[in-house]
């Protein structure tokens, strides 16, 4: 019988599997090296939030609108007749703290800064999250690449002082770019698997 790759580890772990995700570890894999993709959130057993023409629909269906709107959606958009589209997210916050808990983590982090403590479940956060959210759909610089003391990750994408924790993301970007995330995106995914590739 196959063992998998969870019964004895992996080389790595990429946690998100956003277009420098994907990259980073499809890279990382043609190496031969063992590599565990983490994405939150549960099974997608549905093609309507994968395909963007058919997220309108759900706003006649009851059903769907109850599963599927999170209530975030664009600015009118002059292409769209002024309709205002919805933006299907995820539960990023409650993933952050579980990534902070981690053993991995937890040694490193003595209090929660943002929400904080006061909003410690699902329905306090979904409170409080309209009084704080704000887009500009690519956010970048949460883990802003540098080699001055405020950077939180070195050129090589380590993050300063936790051993073996790298951030392969937009948010290392120093400043958001002119245009769409996405390809600068997968180029530091590129970058990542050149720089910790086992060959190298």
């Amino acid at each position: 019988m196959e063992r998998s790759v969870t019964d004895h580890g992996a080389d790595y772990i990429v946690a998100g599997a956003g277009s420098a995700g994907c990259v980073l570890a499809r890279r990382l894999a043609q190496t031969g090296a063992s590599v565990i993709l983490l994405e939150a959130g549960g099974p997608d057993r549905t093609r309507l939030v994968r395909k963007p023409g058919m997220i309108a629909i759900f706003r006649n269906v009851p059903a769907l609108k109850k599963r599927l709107d999170w209530g975030y959606y664009t600015a009118p958009q002059a292409s769209a007749l002024g309709r205002r589209i919805p933006q299907p997210r995820g539960r990023v916050l409650e993933l952050i703290r579980e990534v902070m808990a981690s053993p991995a983590i937890a040694g490193q982090v003595s209090l929660e800064l943002n929400p904080g403590p006061d909003f410690p479940d699902r329905a306090a956060l979904a409170r409080e999250l309209p009084n704080r959210a704000t887009s500009v759909y690519h956010a970048v610089g949460t883990c802003r690449m540098g080699t001055d003391d405020r950077a939180v990750v070195d050129p090589a994408l380590r993050v300063r002082g936790i051993d073996g924790l790298r951030v392969a993301d937009a948010s290392i970007m120093p400043g958001i770019t002119g245009g769409n995330t996405n390809a600068p995106a997968m180029m530091i995914g590129e970058h990542a698997a050149t720089i910790i590739s086992p060959s190298r």
